[in-house]
């Protein structure tokens, strides 16, 4: 498999992980919210299940038109960036479950994906990508992940509100 092709099961299994925490999330915080858990999960397991559902549409829209525009464009780099930066996010879900030894809602699906954004580094540095420049684009598209990630937290309350008008 080419690396365009590998790069077009990015947002396939970016929403692969985000439906587990769209379904058990409510359920986990039902039976967890009494305990004093530090994880920036536990933000999110506080919004309503549509909300959260809205809001991992909203960043899956963004994601993905970034992921087609890099592939359309040929500019890869972009969207490999951007797939490493969430990859290495699966690998903090991983630290998170070893830290707090429980399962959170998200566990499940990063220990099954994680092996594609390693595959997904390795064929990128096999189709001539150098590892500073797959450094750079991984840390430019992790700011963007960050601010999008941020400006979906500062508008739950909207989008919540939204959602029950």
């Amino acid at each position: 498999m080419d690396i365009t092709s590998a790069l077009w099961l990015f947002p396939i299994l970016f929403m692969v992980h985000n439906f587990e925490e769209i379904i058990m999330i409510q359920r986990w915080w039902r039976h967890n919210k009494d305990e004093r858990i530090r994880s920036p999960f536990v933000r999110l397991a506080t919004y309503p299940q549509e909300t959260v559902a809205a809001l991992i549409a909203i960043i899956f829209f963004i994601f993905s038109g970034i992921t087609v525009v890099a592939i359309l464009s040929h500019h890869l780099i972009i969207g490999l960036g951007l797939a490493l930066a969430f990859g290495l996010q699966l690998l903090g879900h991983v630290v998170e479950f070893l830290r707090l030894r429980r399962y959170m809602p998200h566990i499940t699906t990063a220990i099954l994906t994680l092996p594609y954004y390693v595959w997904l580094f390795v064929r990128a540095l096999q189709a001539g990508f150098g590892v500073g420049e797959l450094v750079l684009a991984i840390g430019g598209m992790a700011v963007v992940g960050l601010v999008v990630l941020w400006l979906s937290h500062a508008i739950s309350g909207h989008v919540s509100r939204w959602l029950k008008a």
